[in-house]
């Protein structure tokens, strides 16, 4: 509320009062187009409950996907700016093939969507061994975030998500945590931010990933993954009121909880009868 206030020559006085709204701009990001890359997790897929079979049937739920749960926080909250969330997940997918241009081309999403920052999660499907945890990352995903970066784009990378032991799809659950640490340690040399899904979900795992299948999340899990995703985003490119678009960004950092090292953590159930590749 304001008063205002007046006395004239011979002493009388006057006042009046009103209302003033101040009512701040939307909040503002720097970025506003986001492509997320990866397999069936960036996809959306989800194990069908209703199919009893050892190898379950499988369906992609893009409007569960991670991407698209991403896609409303971002719009509920910059509703200034029109913000796009490219989903470029593909069921089967492997890194290292994406990489080199293969049929889910990474080169080619790039060049098709255009976007200010890519959120890149991939990398389960190409493991199985110990060995190919490096080829992995250094052919595969080390090369799709050098491509993103030249285009201009800038990118986010995550840990693979937990598995639960004994899932028909949880065959790597053994080499998740090597490969995570080797992860976090080569993007770190290349100043790529981390989120590390893996340890913010691992306390939950019974609850966000799949039990059907040991390897996918659930509605829920999904909702938690755009969850972190927006943190994120909203930490490193959020514009304070009335910064100019030419604000400095803040540093690369791991996001969330260190990855553990040694063994993943026991499960309940037994180790599983699958190998490790083509888990997705």
């Amino acid at each position: 509320m304001v008063t205002c206030t007046t006395t004239d020559a011979i002493a009388r006085t006057a006042s009046c009062s009103f209302a003033v709204t101040v009512t701040p701009p939307p909040p503002r990001l720097k970025y506003t187009k986001f492509m997320a890359f990866g397999d069936s997790i960036t996809a959306g897929e989800v194990p069908d409950p209703t199919d009893s079979s050892l190898v379950r049937l499988r369906s992609v739920q893009p409007d569960k996907a991670y991407p698209a749960q991403l896609a409303k926080l971002l719009a509920a909250r910059y509703t200034g700016q029109t913000i796009t969330v490219f989903n470029e997940g593909l069921q089967g997918a492997h890194a290292i093939d994406d990489a080199a241009g293969g049929g889910h081309s990474f080169a080619a999403a790039l060049a098709k969507d255009q976007p200010d920052v890519v959120l890149l999660l991939e990398g389960v499907n190409d493991l199985s061994s110990y060995a190919k945890i490096n080829q992995t990352i250094q052919s595969g995903l080390r090369s799709m975030w050098f491509q993103a970066r030249q285009s201009g784009a800038q990118v986010i990378v995550s840990t693979l998500t937990p598995m639960i032991r004994g899932g028909s799809r949880a065959g790597a659950i053994d080499l998740l945590p090597p490969f995570n640490d080797q992860l976090t340690a080569v993007a770190a040399l290349d100043q790529v931010p981390v989120i590390d899904l893996y340890n913010l979900m691992l306390p939950q795992v019974d609850t966000l990933i799949s039990s059907l299948d040991g390897l996918h999340p659930n509605e829920l899990g999904y909702a938690f993954m755009g969850q972190q995703f927006f943190n994120v985003i909203k930490s490193m490119w959020e514009l304070p009121p009335g910064t100019p678009t030419t604000t400095t960004l803040r540093p690369p950092r791991l996001v969330g909880p260190q990855p553990s090292s040694g063994a993943s953590p026991a499960r309940k159930g037994s180790s599983g009868g699958r190998g490790a590749g083509g888990q997705d």
